[in-house]
């Protein structure tokens, strides 16, 4: 297991030595001490196949999805980082098919004329930025209150009201929306973000995943937490028990999956689905940001494609 960076040194057991409360301040400046809700997880209130223990923990934020210096701060500072991933892992599959435009604001879109979906959307963080990007976005969520404060902060975003592409949100689960033939197979992306760890039916969560991507050419990319002894220290002991700005309870040690087990479940689920690119993600304690990594030991987000 190699180092987090920054000359943070690891025991052989994949546990920081003096990195665990480095990262754990570092993870409090982030959030306000009455954070409700976990970095590693977005929204749990996506399918009929979820862990329901959790989902009024998911649900109870509200309009507060959209304040950075509040319970959601952690969720904004890993945007950047996420939306990035997602951008450069396309890049290489759609540079032939589209050409980066520049709005008004001479911002760069370079997934215009791609559709998105993003399953467990939250108050709609990722699906504001795709939308921002170019993408045609849909966010889905179970819970109304969350899909409530996504399409009210929405319909506030001028820039993207002057150019028709305001998202859309959906409250649904992803098994009934894959079943729906406006939605199956209709999307050139499909995201997921910290939620495949709260599921119960993995296979079916997945399944249905796959079935919202078109066949043969959609992307699918998800994010989720690594089962290893560091995962442990920072996910569970260092944020639910040391720092308290995780609720006890909100995660299972036993339900994190590794990456060799994500990439299998999804081959398995998904016909045609190929692992294209996984990168570890963790927060710098040093610079109080989220940054790409080779190591998955915590956070990592991956890649598929659909072939």
């Amino acid at each position: 297991m190699g180092s987090m960076g920054m000359g943070t040194r690891i025991f052989d057991n994949g546990i920081c030595s003096g990195g665990l409360l480095s990262w754990i301040r570092s993870f409090s400046r982030t959030t306000s001490s009455s954070s409700s809700l976990p970095l590693e997880s977005q929204s749990v209130a996506s399918s009929a196949s979820v862990d329901v223990s959790n989902a009024s923990i998911f649900a109870e934020p509200g309009d507060a999805w959209w304040d950075p210096a509040g319970a959601m701060g952690p969720l904004h500072a890993m945007g950047p980082l996420r939306n990035t991933f997602i951008v450069s892992s396309l890049s290489g599959f759609i540079r032939d098919a589209q050409t980066p435009v520049e709005n008004e604001n001479g911002r760069m879109r370079p997934l215009l004329g791609l559709s998105h979906v993003d399953v467990g959307c939250g108050g709609g963080l990722l699906v504001e930025a795709m939308a921002r990007l170019g993408a045609k976005s849909v966010g889905v969520d179970l819970a109304q209150r969350t899909v409530d404060a996504a399409k009210a902060h929405a319909s506030r975003d001028a820039e993207l009201a002057s150019r028709g592409n305001l998202p859309e949100y959906v409250v649904s689960s992803v098994e009934a929306l894959s079943a729906d033939a406006a939605h199956a197979g209709q999307y050139d992306v499909v995201t997921s973000l910290e939620v495949v760890e709260h599921v119960t039916d993995r296979h079916g969560f997945l399944k249905s995943l796959g079935a919202l991507a078109k066949p043969k050419q959609g992307h699918i990319v998800l994010s989720t937490i690594n089962r290893t002894p560091r995962s442990y220290a920072i996910a569970i002991v260092g944020a639910e028990h040391v720092a308290r700005i995780v609720p006890v309870g909100t995660h299972s040690w036993d339900q994190f999956v590794t990456p060799d087990e994500l990439t299998k479940a999804v081959c398995d689920a998904i016909p045609g689905a190929r692992l294209a690119s996984l990168k570890g993600m963790w927060l710098n304690p040093l610079r109080g940001m989220w940054e790409i990594t080779s190591d998955t030991a915590v956070n990592y987000i991956a890649h598929f494609t659909l072939q």
